[in-house]
């Protein structure tokens, strides 16, 4: 055997393989034919059926449109939320803290973040977060006595609730109250 001969086989069979369709329906030299089932797209030069990816059938063996297969699987499994990154992210999403919720911390953003170690006394030193946690309380107390009946067991009449009262008439109720405040101390 001729070894110059035997080189050229390989170089000839992947001619051939990628030959255009007799009916010169090729993109150009080198390039897969059309689709042999729907002739309306370029098939896959090494799909086993040298079909498109919407005619090719053979799901399992096509090497030629597997690594296409597996970007659409996983382009669908994001858009359907079910990704290892979409899951973690909902549950990233589900340890967000409310604004709020911790005073004093506006850095923390999610549970289990960071550590907030404080000291009573400079919660208390603060007038703001005192008045805050005292007014809470309260309300608190008064919602639980209405809801379960009076300090003394028995429901209270229920009373008309009062009318809301406007902004200018809260702003001045608010800074008459922070005024008699601030002179007390």
């Amino acid at each position: 055997e001729d070894p110059v001969a035997a080189e050229e086989d390989p170089v000839a069979a992947e001619v051939v393989a990628a030959a255009p369709a007799p009916n010169g329906n090729a993109k150009g030299p080198g390039d897969a034919a059309k689709c042999v089932k729907c002739l309306k797209r370029y098939g896959k030069s090494t799909c086993s059926q040298l079909a498109c990816i919407k005619c090719c059938t053979d799901i399992d063996g096509c090497e030629g449109h597997r690594a296409l297969r597996e970007e659409r699987r996983r382009q669908d499994e994001i858009l359907a939320g079910t990704s290892a990154i979409n899951v973690r992210a909902a549950k990233q999403r589900k340890m967000a803290v409310k604004p709020g919720a911790f005073p004093g911390e506006p850095s923390l953003r999610y549970l289990r973040e960071s550590l907030v170690v404080w000291d009573c006394r400079q919660y208390l030193d603060n007038p703001k977060w005192r008045g805050d946690a005292i007014r809470r309380s309260e309300r608190n107390k008064r919602a639980r006595e209405v809801f379960a009946g009076g300090a003394d067991g028995r429901a209270e009449e229920k009373t008309v609730p009062r009318k809301k009262e406007g902004r200018k008439r809260r702003f001045q109720r608010v800074m008459k109250e922070l005024y008699e405040a601030s002179a007390k101390v």
